[in-house]
């Protein structure tokens, strides 16, 4: 990932700054006569020797002894900042020199490229539009907004104005070809992608581009086809210290040793243009080997269709469990979820989600009710090697039979995993989380005679060691704290978890 993610990044910039030197390089024919003051012309003597600095210094001066100085001084200054790197001081200078010629529309060129230099996509993207529309047929400004587009992550629009770019100009048709390539690349579409790159090759062999597209070509043979279907398996012991049982309030204060098994498979249907659909079964159960009343089997059944627009999905869902405890029926639980994620940045994901259930518990039905859910969850990449870090906000009410236990809820949740620096040849990673949750009861609870209040944290610690390629080992250590003025969910638990999995 990271090396093709290189290639892109290194050649789309060299392209980038190839063209800067073309556009940014060129004089602007003047509409007036100008008389300019000999800083002024030496600056720009200088600036076509290549002594950029020089430029500078000599442009400065001549602006600031002329009363009235000509737009071609802001543009040569903005052109050999431009060429040091200064782009926000380019900027500048260019829109000095629209101010006293606005029929300067070349220096929307240069506008733009400096705009784009900087990441200000939306800017870029007005300057290059400002120059297409005086010149509709301008490969090269086409060429360029579709690179602001590409920014915006207006993926589309990018490709259309690239195949405008091409067909305008035959000097950006290779290019314009390399880049849809690598837009169709990067939304995982192999089959447009590789028609692109090889129509690339095709436009000039020998070039540099070329050879890109070939090492583009290449991963793209290496791709495997996303298999629709996915199985987990997992065993595992834990030592518990302090059995509990939140949902009904149970702190045992004895610990116990406990196996547990997992089972979980799922299959995505042919998508049908941008429309997914996926389901799938987990399984999950527990052993104690004394306090047996607390063993647990979960059975959980979902269906969820995701509808995606570019960087935007739209998802709903909707979610079976059944629980059984002690080989007893215990809970039902209906859950319905809707949601929208969507990419702010490259390395930052952002989740939005609404969760609806309806809890049916068979031994005790003044606990039924519905739990409305809220989570709002942030996602950033900090490595091409695996390196996730996470922050949740997730505001609940939980509504029941009986008001006693009827509450609203907080819940922070933060966490990152990351490869072990000094074991990459073991492709050992480390996870750590923290939660945190406040639980507001509304109702008096007459045990207690006063609302109750629960303050819970929990640290999740986690070494996951890969064996081969579809097995792990991993250590687990969980804490967990519980301060409660209901002293039956008062308590402190220490959990230690080892276990095996694979993924297939």
């Amino acid at each position: 990932m990271s090396a093709r993610h290189n290639l892109a990044g290194v050649f789309l910039f060299s392209c980038l700054l190839f063209f800067a030197v073309i556009f940014i390089g060129a004089p602007l024919p003047s509409s007036a006569s100008v008389t300019v003051t000999t800083p002024i012309k030496s600056g720009i003597e200088n600036y076509k020797k290549g002594l950029f600095s020089k430029a500078i210094r000599d442009l400065q001066s001549g602006l600031l002894e002329s009363a009235s100085p000509p737009a071609e001084a802001y543009y040569y200054l903005g052109a050999s900042l431009n060429k040091v790197g200064k782009f926000g001081e380019a900027i500048e200078a260019f829109k000095k020199a629209l101010e006293i010629n606005p029929d300067y529309s070349q220096v929307y060129m240069d506008l733009g490229i400096a705009h784009h230099n900087r990441k200000n996509y939306s800017e870029a993207l007005s300057s290059f539009n400002k120059v297409i529309y005086a010149d509709p047929g301008n490969g090269a400004a086409l060429f360029f907004q579709g690179l602001a587009l590409q920014g915006l992550k207006k993926v589309d629009q990018a490709i259309n104005s690239f195949n405008m770019a091409g067909s305008m100009d035959p000097d950006f048709e290779q290019l314009a070809k390399f880049n849809i390539g690598l837009l169709r690349y990067k939304a995982k579409q192999y089959e447009e992608a590789k028609a692109q790159f090889e129509a690339c090759i095709q436009t000039n062999p020998e070039s540099n581009t070329a050879n890109s597209a070939r090492e583009f070509l290449s991963l793209i043979e290496s791709q495997k086809p996303p298999k629709p279907w996915r199985v987990a398996l997992r065993a595992g012991a834990s030592i518990d210290d302090n059995v509990t049982l939140t949902d009904l309030n149970l702190t045992t204060g004895v610990g116990d040793l406990l196996t547990f098994y997992s089972f979980s498979g799922s299959y995505q249907f042919e998508p049908i243009e941008t429309f997914t659909l996926d389901t799938g079964y987990d399984f999950f159960t527990s052993i104690y080997d004394n306090l047996h009343q607390f063993d647990m089997q979960i059975h959980s059944g979902f269906v969820n269709a995701t509808k995606s627009f570019e960087d935007v999905d739209l998802k709903m869902g909707y979610t079976f469990n059944y629980i059984k405890l002690d080989e007893i029926d215990f809970e039902y639980i209906h859950t319905f979820n809707s949601g929208v994620s969507f990419t702010l940045k490259d390395w930052w994901y952002v989740d939005l989600s609404y969760f609806l259930s309806s809890k049916i518990f068979v031994s005790a039905p003044a606990r039924d009710g519905h739990n409305h859910s809220l989570r709002i969850s942030n996602y950033f990449t900090l490595n091409d090697d695996g390196g996730l870090a996470w922050i949740s906000y997730a505001p609940e009410a939980d509504v029941t039979r009986d008001p006693q236990v009827t509450y609203v809820a907080q819940n922070i949740s933060v966490g990152a995993v990351h490869p072990v620096p000094c074991l990459e040849k073991l492709k050992t990673k480390i996870r750590a989380s923290y939660n945190f949750t406040y639980q507001d009861y509304l109702f008096i609870t007459p045990f207690i005679g006063e609302e109750r209040i629960d303050f819970r944290n929990s640290v999740s610690f986690e070494i996951i060691q890969p064996v081969m390629d579809y097995f792990d080992i991993i250590f687990q250590y969980q804490y967990m704290n519980s301060a409660s003025n209901f002293l039956a969910n008062d308590y402190v638990q220490n959990v230690f978890s080892l276990s095996a999995g694979a993924s297939f």
